[in-house]
C-alpha cells in the first residue's frame, strides 16, 4: 500500500545519488574513486568547462521472492551505472540495505579482456544464462560509444565500443565476448 523506494540517478559531477521517493532525503552519494579529482575542476567552474562525470541512466536488478521483502534469504537489489560521456567504466552497487550500500565491482576499458570498451552509454540488461547446467545472473553489456565520432561527417572504423560483453552480474567477471580483440 506504501511502496518504499528509492530513486537513483547520476550527475556529470560524477555523483550516483540515492534518494528515499516519499520524503525527498538523500540516503547516500557514492563517487567513484577514479571521479575524486573532478570535484576540484567543478570548485574552479571554468568558463567553457563541462565536465561528464557519472551521467549514465542506472540499472537495478530486484529479486524479492514472494512477498515484496528484501529480508529473506536469497534477495537482491544490484546497480549498475555507466559514464556516457564520463568515461569508459561500469560500477556495480549492492543497494540490498539501501543506508549500507557495497560496492560489488568495476569494469573499465583497463580491465582484462575490456580493450575494446568504449564510453559506457549503454545501460547493461540483466538476465539469467545456464553455464555448465547452472543458471547465472549476467549483464549485457555493448561495447559504448567512440569520442572520435564526433563531428564526423563520413562513417570510419571505430578503434573503441564495437564490443559485446556478458559478465558475471555479482562479480563482474568476463564470461563471454565478441570485438576486435
Amino acid at each position: 500500500a506504501e511502496p518504499d523506494t528509492t530513486l537513483y540517478f547520476g550527475t556529470n559531477a560524477g555523483n550516483l545519488h540515492a534518494v528515499d521517493a516519499a520524503t525527498g532525503e538523500e540516503v547516500f552519494t557514492f563517487i567513484p574513486n577514479d571521479l575524486l579529482s573532478l570535484q576540484a575542476q567543478l570548485k574552479t567552474n571554468a568558463p567553457g568547462q563541462h565536465l561528464y562525470g557519472l551521467d549514465g541512466s542506472p540499472t537495478v536488478w530486484t529479486n524479492y521472492g514472494d512477498d515484496l521483502d528484501l529480508n529473506d534469504n536469497g534477495d537482491f537489489a544490484y546497480l549498475y551505472i555507466g559514464q556516457r560521456r564520463g568515461g569508459r567504466n561500469y560500477y556495480a552497487l549492492d543497494v540490498t540495505d539501501r543506508s549500507r550500500p557495497k560496492l560489488l565491482w568495476q569494469i573499465n576499458n583497463g580491465s582484462s579482456g575490456f580493450s575494446d570498451l568504449g564510453q559506457t552509454w549503454a545501460e547493461p540488461i540483466p538476465g539469467l544464462l545456464q553455464i555448465n547446467g547452472q543458471d547465472r545472473k549476467v549483464l549485457f553489456i555493448a561495447g559504448g560509444y567512440d569520442p572520435n565520432g564526433d563531428g564526423e561527417t563520413t562513417r570510419s572504423a571505430d578503434s573503441q565500443g564495437n564490443a559485446l560483453y556478458v559478465v558475471d552480474a555479482v562479480t563482474g567477471a568476463l564470461i563471454w565476448s565478441a570485438g576486435n580483440d
